[in-house]
């Protein structure tokens, strides 16, 4: 039990937030608590009746317990805290504070494409986003999945051929690496070229995800942030790569 509790600990708070949402989503649904319907992006019930929480749920909602939900949870904790303890820096804070304004950020573009092609639920195309944004972080580890060894830079086609040799649609992985290398663009490739940063976290964002963070996050953030400064200046447009 005490090491179930040391590795519960150890998953960041963005990750595990949305973790226990997608689990209790589920679990609700599942025991017949709440219809799944309720749960759903559907934008007419939006803005006609304002279930503005359908914005939100919609992503933390997989389907029943089952095999794709014990993937999907596994993916979201192993690459999601990788990806929110070392994330692509765009304000002074970094940690959690980084990662929880670039999954606002891609939510709102995965937004655009559930609502001009009637997407209803949008956590797997937000899941490959992260694993997509990982494999940027992290090119060179190896992964192994189930007995292929691979880099890190191939996991999101990887994933993508397995889906479908198993007869999966890719279209919703699809829109998550578009948005996600959308995302990845303009932190990342274009302030390389231009020398100049696009993505800023907004000072809302760094308040809200300090305020969840232990005295744990809170100082290996400050050790990160001391690390990034040159001269007084904070470089947040680029990335670090693994040695």
């Amino acid at each position: 039990m005490s090491s179930f509790q040391q590795y519960w600990d150890s998953i960041p708070p963005v990750t595990k937030a949305m973790a226990l949402g997608t689990f209790f989503s589920t679990a609700t649904t599942y025991y017949g608590l709440i219809s799944a319907n309720t749960l759903v992006f559907y934008p007419p019930l939006i803005w006609s009746k304002f279930e503005l929480w359908r914005v939100v749920t919609n992503f933390v909602f997989i389907g029943p317990f089952s095999f794709n939900f014990l993937m999907s949870m596994f993916m979201l904790i192993r690459f999601g805290s990788s990806l929110e303890n070392n994330p692509f820096r765009t304000s002074y804070a970094g940690g959690s504070a980084d990662h929880l304004y670039s999954v606002l950020l891609i939510g709102t573009v995965l937004l655009l494409f559930g609502w001009y092609f009637e997407m209803v639920v949008l956590s797997l195309p937000l899941h490959f986003a992260l694993i997509y944004l990982w494999s940027k972080k992290h090119p060179d580890e190896k992964i192994n999945f189930w007995g292929f060894v691979f880099s890190g830079s191939s996991l999101p086609w990887v994933l993508l051929a397995f889906r479908l040799l198993t007869g999966g649609s890719i279209f919703s992985d699809l829109c998550g690496l578009f948005a996600a290398h959308s995302y990845y663009f303009f932190v990342e490739v274009l302030p390389l070229k231009t020398g100049k940063t696009y993505i800023h976290t907004p000072e809302f964002v760094i308040a809200l995800a300090q305020g969840r963070v232990n005295q744990r996050y809170s100082g290996s953030t400050s050790q990160a942030t001391g690390r990034t400064q040159t001269g007084g200046r904070h470089q947040w447009g680029r990335g670090q790569r693994l040695g």
